[in-house]
């Protein structure tokens, strides 16, 4: 999947890799394909290349948010990030 392969994977940039009857098989990604990424713990999808997807600003301002609301919005998307939902920023 990455850039810049070497080795058993020379010329195999950006494509899929599995291990299957003692050869390596490549396979390149379609739209709509959804994988899970053991180092983040995040399911990524294929849509034109690999999305993950984005945490939202926290909320700063204005004068409709109060800071309770602001506190929990926040602690929200610091649990979505710590379970591999979303990406920080």
């Amino acid at each position: 999947m990455g850039i810049g392969a070497d080795g058993d994977w020379t010329g195999e940039d950006g494509k899929l890799a599995t291990w299957q009857a003692g050869s390596w098989l490549f396979a390149a990604p379609n739209d709509g394909m959804r994988l899970f990424d053991r180092s983040t713990g995040q399911v990524i999808l294929y849509a034109g290349g690999w999305q993950r997807p984005a945490a939202p600003a926290v909320p700063a301002g204005g004068t409709t948010v109060d800071d309770e609301a602001r506190a929990a919005i926040s602690s929200l998307i610091t649990a979505l990030i710590s379970g591999g939902i979303l990406t920080g920023n």
